[in-house]
């Protein structure tokens, strides 16, 4: 079951906040906005339908670079130590899987930049100033994670490409390795506990 809606929702916030909400129409929809479906032009995939090898590649692209530029950003803004090691590891986990998936996709297109949609939401993010900003940037990876993993495991289903789902299965790892790190670091920014030695 596809989830692609926590994200939105906070990314909508975010851009209302931050006075960009000429983008808060595209973000009300029912779909995380780093791994939002694709165009009507590529074509769109059904609650039911099961994810065709253009369509993984293509939403799976999407949320690595939408990882990457987010973190890019928190490596440079963040006020919490601990964030910006966690940016840096994301930097460099998500790098190397942008690479392993364009060595993957065979015939599959991969983007090559990230949309402008979702461009809009770093630029929202950057708009927040400290703690916020690192509370917001964390929340967002934390969900950023969760729906990675949920669409990864989706088309892990019913991949009827051998190479991709190796792609996959050795990917997996990592993001809920992330996940649970982004979770442990929301948890100790929100109890106020910054730069501890147990979330490193």
């Amino acid at each position: 079951m596809r989830r692609y809606s926590t994200l939105a929702a906070c990314a909508a916030a975010l851009l209302l906040q931050t006075g960009l909400a000429t983008a808060q129409s595209g973000l009300q929809s029912e779909q995380a906005p780093y791994s939002s479906r694709p165009s009507q032009d590529s074509g769109q995939v059904g609650e039911t339908e099961r994810l065709t090898a253009q369509d993984f590649v293509q939403l799976a692209a999407t949320s690595i670079l939408f990882d990457i530029e987010a973190a890019n950003l928190a490596s440079q803004r963040a006020q919490d130590g601990d964030v910006r090691d966690f940016a840096g590891r994301v930097i460099a986990d998500r790098r190397a899987a942008l690479d392993d998936l364009r060595r993957a996709a065979g015939g599959a297109q991969v983007p090559a930049e990230l949309d402008d949609e979702n461009r809009r939401i770093v630029e929202a993010l950057a708009g927040e100033q400290g703690a916020e900003f690192d509370k917001a940037f964390v929340g967002m990876m934390v969900d950023a994670q969760e729906d990675a993993i949920d669409l990864y495991e989706e088309f892990a289903e019913s991949a009827d490409d051998d190479t991709l789902e190796d792609f996959v299965n050795a990917r997996l790892e990592t993001l809920r390795a992330l996940a649970e790190e982004a979770r442990q670091l929301d948890a100790s920014l929100s109890s106020g506990a910054s730069d501890a030695p147990g979330i490193r």
